[in-house]
């Protein structure tokens, strides 16, 4: 039999106040991969961990890059050596996990890892985990098929703001086992990579945004985009009037530039959201796809209400406590028994159809619970205000979730989206 425990999003980054991967994640993760040792719970005659994207967060990881355009390889290699440097007990964890054998790792590429892409930074991640020849993998294609009713991707690709253009089109068939890149032959030269737009916004606007307000991306369920544009315009009007003159660098064809005037928040917000909707439509014209579902009309006239009839306390508090649950599900590339994804950070178990279960492995980053109405106080309005000033007054809703595949000779493969806690496993 052969085990499969399939990760995505623990966006291991370059350590500091920034770096979401701490103690107690490296305790769980440590617990997990020990499980696999003889006797424990996933221990197998092959035990792979597959690592679905995302695992290392370049983006978050110093030096910003001086291109906002394309990742280079010199700048690539300054992140990993700060990824590295901070992180030497997770990668002692796969060096344990690689002495057992018939234990051996693969990585996919995700839009916050693309580095990935570098022959180099392969090479460097296999000496980190000083594993012996060949138990260190990398799937250089969108997706990967370890078993015929099995396949893997990211999801990024699903994703119109965080679509990787050039290295993957045309759009590759799944890597199978033997398909792999199992060693550093692969030595030929890559230049810049062109990043996704969502990374190019990640680097212009949005990582600013974040050292104020790092609740952008860490709450459950999660600010949509045009939430987290109308808080910004909210609590900061005049830096995101200078974001709006940002943004029109993210566009192939000029506009005349947004105005504001002080105190029309709510025109700030049109301004923002229509140059938003100019680029989602340059995007559309090489990616054919739609934008996430809860970039509504509605939802934009909800917001523009609220931000125009509204005192500051009263729209953040309408804002924050106004709850989306609606996910997209993914739909498999191909015709398989089970599809596994990550990238939205949203844990879930679904079926596509009759014939094919669809599982998104989550993130391991912090998250914290939004409060519903009737919880709003004063200590949340004080911290969604001041977030950097005190902890969260609300519950961590953070979890430890992965896929376990069981594959037995023969017959069909068996998948459970699993958590992790308190140093065993319930299936979610």
């Amino acid at each position: 039999m052969a085990t499969y425990l399939i990760f995505s999003d623990l966006h291991v980054s370059g350590g500091g106040a920034a770096d979401p991967w701490n103690a107690r994640r490296q305790k769980a993760f440590e617990e997990i991969t020990n499980a696999a040792l003889p006797g424990q719970n996933f221990a197998d005659d092959s035990v792979e961990l597959i690592f679905n994207g995302d695992t290392f967060d370049f983006l978050n990881t110093p030096p910003s890059l001086i291109n906002h355009s394309a990742a280079d390889v010199s700048s690539a290699h300054e992140k990993w050596s700060a990824i590295a440097a901070a992180h030497e007990p997770w990668f002692q964890a796969l060096r344990a996990f690689t002495s057992i054998p018939g234990r051996k790792i693969t990585f996919l590429i995700g839009n916050h890892d693309l580095e990935l892409w570098y022959p180099s930074i392969r090479a460097r991640i296999r000496s980190a985990i000083h594993a012996a020849p060949g138990l260190v993998q990398f799937c250089l294609t969108q997706s990967y098929q370890p078993r015929t009713d099995l396949v893997i991707e990211h999801g990024c690709q699903q994703d119109i703001f965080n679509h990787i253009p050039i290295i993957w089109e045309p759009t590759t068939e799944p890597s199978g086992p033997d398909h792999l890149e199992h060693n550093d032959m692969r030595t030929a030269p890559v230049g810049d990579i062109k990043l996704p737009w969502g990374s190019r916004y990640y680097y212009l606007i949005l990582k600013p945004m974040l050292e104020m307000y790092p609740y952008f991306i860490n709450m459950d369920p999660e600010l949509t985009l045009p939430e987290q544009i109308a808080l910004f315009c909210l609590l900061q009007p005049e830096s995101a009037a200078q974001n709006a003159i940002k943004t029109q660098q993210l566009l192939t064809s000029p506009v005349t530039l947004p105005s504001y005037s002080a105190g029309d928040i709510a025109k700030l917000f049109a301004d923002i959201t229509q140059l938003q909707n100019q680029i989602i439509s340059e995007l559309n014209e090489t990616i054919p796809m739609p934008a996430p579902t809860y970039d509504s009309l509605e939802e934009y006239d909800r917001l523009l209400n609220i931000l125009k009839f509204s005192s500051v306390s009263d729209a953040l508090r309408s804002i924050i406590t106004t709850h989306h649950n609606e996910r997209p599900v993914h739909l498999a590339p191909q015709n398989t028994a089970f599809y596994i994804y990550g990238h939205t950070h949203f844990a879930g178990r679904w079926r596509n159809g009759a014939n094919q279960t669809a599982i998104n492995t989550g993130t391991w980053i912090p998250q914290f619970a939004r409060p519903k109405a009737a919880e709003w106080n004063p200590e949340y309005e004080q911290w969604f205000m001041q977030p950097n000033s005190a902890p969260y007054p609300g519950a961590d809703t953070s979890r430890f979730t992965l896929a376990w595949t069981r594959a037995y000779p023969h017959s069909a493969s068996s998948t459970e989206l699993i958590e992790w806690r308190n140093g065993s496993f319930q299936l979610v």
